[in-house]
């Protein structure tokens, strides 16, 4: 709910329309589940030894994950900026 609020004042002062704030709002939503799609293993490994060593390099992100959250958050806003400037 908060989310939405913010959407609809962000658009009211910078003067987008709220068509183009709300999909961007939209897509912001998806970005971040598709980023760890396929990893709940990991993140559940990397939290567990996170809570019982502290910080190590053991709870470090593994490559893989690091490219795929990087591929997915810049691919998704390239999406979203595309779309919002296509109305």
């Amino acid at each position: 709910m908060i989310g939405i609020v913010f959407v609809v004042v962000s658009a009211a002062l910078k003067k987008y329309g709220l068509e183009e704030s709300l999909r961007m709002y939209a897509i912001t939503l998806l970005a971040f589940p598709l980023a760890f799609l396929g990893r709940r293993r990991e993140l559940r490994e990397k939290t567990l030894a996170l809570a019982r060593d502290g910080e190590s390099d053991k709870t470090a992100w593994s490559m893989g994950m690091q490219v795929q959250v990087t591929l997915i958050l810049g691919t998704v806003s390239l999406l979203g900026a595309r779309l919002s400037m296509a109305s």
